[in-house]
C-alpha cells in the first residue's frame, strides 16, 4: 500500500540505528570519530539529493519542461530512505553529544556566538517551514500552471538542502534546550499555549486515517482479513 511508505522508512531507520549506535559507542571510538559517522551519512544523503536534482533538472530541460516537478520528486526524493536520512543523523549526533556531556562545555565555550546560532536556527526553521523543503510540500508552486515556473533556483536549493537544514535546525534547538542553554527558545517552547496546538495538530494528522480508508477497496480489504 502506497500510504505505508512513511512507516517503512522509519522502520529501516530503527533497523540500522543499533549498528550506528554500536559503531559510535565502541570503547576505542573517539568523540570526533563517533560524530563523523552521522555527519558523513548526512552529507552523503545531501549529495545523493543533489545528484538526483541535477539529473532530473537536465532531463526535464531537455524535454522542454513538460513534466510537473511532483512527477519525479515523489518517487525519487520524498519516499526514499537514503535521501531522507540527514535529519535523523543530525538527531543521532545531538543525542550522542547530550549523552556524553559534550554539549554544555562546547556551548559555554562559544559564548555569545551561541545566540547567533540560536537566531540562525530559528530563522532557518521558520523559513523552510514556510517555504517547504521543495517539491511535494512546497505549496507556493503547487498551483502554478506554468511548469517552467516550477523549476527555479529556489526550488532546486530547497529540494537539495531544505530537508537537511530543517533537520539541523531542529537538532540544534533540541540540543540547546536539553542542555539547559535554550534561553529565549526554551522559554517560548515551554509556554503552555503549545499544548492545545500540539493536540490539535496531532488530531489533524490522525484524520488522515479516514482519508486512507476512503481510498481503499473494501472488497480487497475483506479478502486480506478473510
Amino acid at each position: 500500500m502506497v500510504h505505508t511508505w512513511s512507516i517503512a522508512v522509519e522502520f529501516q531507520f530503527y533497523v540500522v540505528s543499533p549498528l550506528l549506535i554500536w559503531a559510535m559507542t565502541r570503547p576505542s571510538s573517539r568523540h570526533r570519530l563517533a560524530l563523523a559517522i552521522p555527519f558523513s551519512l548526512a552529507a552523503l544523503s545531501v549529495l545523493g539529493r543533489l545528484a538526483i536534482v541535477i539529473a532530473n533538472a537536465r532531463r526535464v530541460a531537455a524535454a522542454g519542461y513538460v513534466e510537473n516537478v511532483y512527477v519525479w520528486v515523489v518517487p525519487e526524493l520524498y519516499t526514499k530512505t537514503y535521501v531522507r536520512c540527514s535529519p535523523y543523523m543530525f538527531g543521532l549526533a545531538a543525542a550522542y553529544c547530550h549523552k556524553h556531556g559534550l554539549a554544555k562545555p562546547w556551548l559555554d565555550s562559544i559564548g555569545r556566538g551561541k545566540y547567533a546560532l540560536d537566531v540562525a536556527a530559528a530563522a532557518v526553521w521558520c523559513f523552510i517551514t514556510f517555504e517547504g523543503p521543495g517539491g511535494t510540500t512546497d505549496q507556493n508552486i503547487e498551483g502554478l500552471t506554468d511548469i517552467r515556473a516550477q523549476y527555479t533556483l529556489m526550488v532546486y536549493t530547497l529540494l537539495t538542502i531544505g530537508r537537511a537544514l530543517f533537520g539541523l535546525s531542529c537538532a540544534w534547538v533540541v540540543l540547546v534546550c536539553v542542555s539547559g542553554r535554550g534561553g529565549p527558545i526554551a522559554w517560548i517552547l515551554e509556554c503552555k499555549m503549545w499544548i492545545p496546538v500540539a493536540k490539535l495538530s496531532y488530531s489533524a494528522c490522525e484524520c488522515r486515517v479516514a482519508r486512507f480508508l476512503s481510498c481503499m477497496d473494501v472488497t480487497n480489504l475483506t479478502n486480506v482479513f478473510s
